[in-house]
């Protein structure tokens, strides 16, 4: 039953880091609203794909750091910093205004989900967080097994956040802006404790 932690957890953190209205999410909406739940389905599953290449990624350089505690220190000092950041961005978004756009096209949505999910920078650094802070916590031990559940888990996760939006596209679509910035602040909330805990913890 232990594999029941990576999973649990990494459903939890692509749920979490994909609830707020953002490119994606809003991607998954228009094309939904502008063709069919398949084509919105289609492009959430290739998204998906690359959010599971993104954490594996991170889970694994996560356990390069615990097998090199030299690093630990020092990543422990830059996660601070990285959750400020994360919070700044945030919050920043939160005063943005999301509109959803343009025409989209029908195409391979598959294949058009891998490409945009690509190109979220802020995945793998998210993912490697919210890693870091768990083997830290000793909540899991990322070897190579959890890793790969980890990854799982928030492909998983992912898939089920964009299949939300794909069954409530047309209430996403009116309510969008009051969404946006209510979450965004929530999660601004939330890395700026992160990183108060974090800072607390380095120094005592």
């Amino acid at each position: 039953m232990e594999f029941l932690y990576p999973l649990a957890f990494g459903v939890a953190v692509s749920i979490f880091g994909l609830l707020i209205p953002a490119m994606l999410s809003m991607t998954v909406v228009r094309m939904t609203l502008e063709h069919d739940r398949k084509t919105g389905t289609l492009f959430s599953l290739g998204a998906s794909s690359v959010v599971f290449v993104q954490a594996l990624i991170a889970a694994f350089f996560v356990r390069f750091l615990t097998d090199n505690p030299q690093i630990i220190v020092g990543l422990r000092k830059a996660s601070i910093f990285i959750l400020l950041g994360l919070a700044i961005y945030f919050f920043i978004e939160a005063r943005k205004k999301i509109k959803i756009k343009g025409k989209s096209k029908p195409g391979n949505s598959f294949f058009l989900g891998l490409g945009m999910s690509s190109l979220n920078q802020l995945a793998i650094p998210f993912y490697l967080v919210m890693a870091t802070l768990a083997e830290a916590k000793h909540w899991v031990d990322f070897n190579t097994n959890n890793s790969l559940i980890y990854a799982l888990g928030t492909l998983f996760g992912s898939f089920s956040v964009f299949y939300v939006y794909v069954c409530f596209a047309e209430v996403i679509s009116r309510r969008n802006q009051f969404i946006a910035r209510n979450i965004n602040y929530i999660l601004s909330g939330f890395f700026v404790l992160l990183s108060t805990i974090s800072a607390f913890n380095l120094i005592f």
